[in-house]
């Protein structure tokens, strides 16, 4: 699988289909944050529907939520996507920020599997439209329906498992883009990221949002009911070498745990962090 093979994931259950299938599956695992909302939305929906600018609309960080429902590269997902809340201020540096979520619902033979909501921000001239928000208001309150939770295996105290990537080349970073179904140029042309004022292509949110989960995935696996509340406070590029980490948070037991994660670039730099809840605990 693409995806794993550009995070250096070495896990059979997501490399191989033969190991997947001698596990019951029916084939290769998919990884939560693989199911963006580019595979539930079309490149020109974003720009003539949304008003994305390619190399200017920047992910500001990725909620994800699992139901705990293993998922193949063999199922078949339906994705449903919409805008749950749009908002303005004033921009520091001059103009207005604009920012909104995006919400893509997947689900599988009518059973939801994951939810992934997405905050976007993009930076326009002028003053703030009087008639938009300055705080969000979300227009939609539907919960996400988790499995029960299994019994957890015991976390408290345990250290859990750093994972560090290769270098990002640019066969990953197009790699990364095939597998997320993303066609933001951002992340593949130098010219469009530096039109946008970066030095060279950015690198994936999928990818941070990966490895804020990559601790807690090899410590209880799959198919526990996971949320995942994300922010991305920078943005990495060719040659950077990311590292996910993390501890329990506080809460342990054989129903419910929660985690802290981080993700830091090779020099030691903050890219992201996250709090990930398990079992019971996502519901708080």
């Amino acid at each position: 699988m693409s995806f794993a093979r550009a995070l250096g994931l070495e896990d059979p259950l997501l490399l191989h289909s033969q190991a997947a299938r001698e596990q019951g599956f029916t084939g290769r695992l998919v990884l939560p944050a693989m199911l963006g909302f580019h595979l539930a939305v079309s490149g020109d929906d974003l720009v003539e529907g949304l008003g994305f600018t390619w190399g200017r609309t920047l992910n500001l960080g990725i909620d994800v939520d699992w139901a705990g429902v293993p998922v193949t590269e063999e199922d078949e997902l339906h994705a449903r996507a919409r805008v749950v809340a749009t908002w303005e201020r004033v921009n520091r540096r001059g103009g207005v920020r604009q920012f909104a979520r995006i919400r893509t619902d997947f689900t599988m033979a009518g059973r939801p599997v994951c939810r992934c909501e997405v905050l976007f921000t993009e930076v326009r001239e002028g003053v703030p439209d009087p008639t938009v928000p300055t705080e969000p208001r979300f227009h939609d309150a539907e919960p996400f329906a988790y499995l029960a939770p299994p019994s957890l295996p015991e976390i408290d105290g345990k250290a859990l498992p750093e994972h560090r990537t290769p270098e990002m080349t640019r066969l990953s970073m197009a790699r990364l883009s095939v597998a997320t179904d993303n066609p933001d140029p951002l992340h593949l042309d130098d010219d469009v990221a530096r039109s946008a004022g970066f030095d060279a292509v950015l690198g994936h949110g999928a990818v941070v949002v990966a490895l804020l989960h990559e601790p807690v995935r090899r410590t209880v696996g799959l198919l526990v009911p996971t949320r995942l509340e994300t922010s991305q406070t920078a943005s990495f590029t060719l040659g950077n070498s990311l590292v996910g980490s993390g501890g329990v948070d506080g809460v342990a037991g054989p129903d419910s745990a929660r985690f802290r994660t981080d993700v830091r670039d090779e020099a030691g730099r903050d890219v992201g962090s996250a709090t990930v809840k398990l079992g019971v605990a996502v519901h708080e």
